[in-house]
């Protein structure tokens, strides 16, 4: 698994590419061009985060990233493939900063209720003419359709960016 770092981290970074480079199954890729298995951000929002999730990448902190190189080895991720015309592709129009606290209640395509507490990080229209809020759930980002969400408590506000 190539493994990337973009942004400031709390770790020296030629440390945390030797302890990757340490893990039977990881390597640190110093100057990395996408794709690459996992890029680790502090910030989700950056360019080149925005980037490296196009082009496959997983997206991880860095304490996520310690907490595989403790376990001793990295989660397998295939890169994606390149976009079908049935895959969705959202154009994201806001970006929050910082990111919006919010209860959320949401049915899925299968009709199962969610209930919890998201950060809201965008905004955007799919390529299916439907409108999106990209949020992370935990350290996971997740995309929820707007007329599937049946409440929105926002328990923090945010001025939108525009890209």
């Amino acid at each position: 698994m190539s493994v990337a770092i973009t942004g400031l981290t709390q770790a020296d970074r030629g440390l945390l590419g030797e302890m990757i480079n340490g893990v039977s199954n990881a390597k640190y890729v110093a100057n990395p061009r996408v794709p690459s298995h996992y890029i680790v951000a502090n910030d989700p929002l950056s360019s080149k985060v925005l980037r490296f999730e196009g082009g496959g990448s997983l997206v991880i902190t860095e304490d996520e990233l310690l907490e595989y190189i403790h376990a001793g080895t990295f989660p397998a991720h295939d890169l994606a493939r390149p976009l079908s015309p049935n895959r969705l592709k959202v154009t994201w129009a806001e970006f929050y900063r910082p990111p919006r606290a919010c209860q959320l209640e949401y049915h899925n395509v299968d009709g199962d209720l969610y209930t919890g507490l998201v950060h809201v990080v965008r905004r955007g229209t799919g390529n299916n003419g439907h409108e999106y809020i990209g949020a992370y759930e935990g350290a996971t980002f997740k995309t929820y359709r707007t007329d599937r969400i049946l409440t929105a408590s926002y328990l923090s506000d945010a001025v939108p960016e525009k890209p």
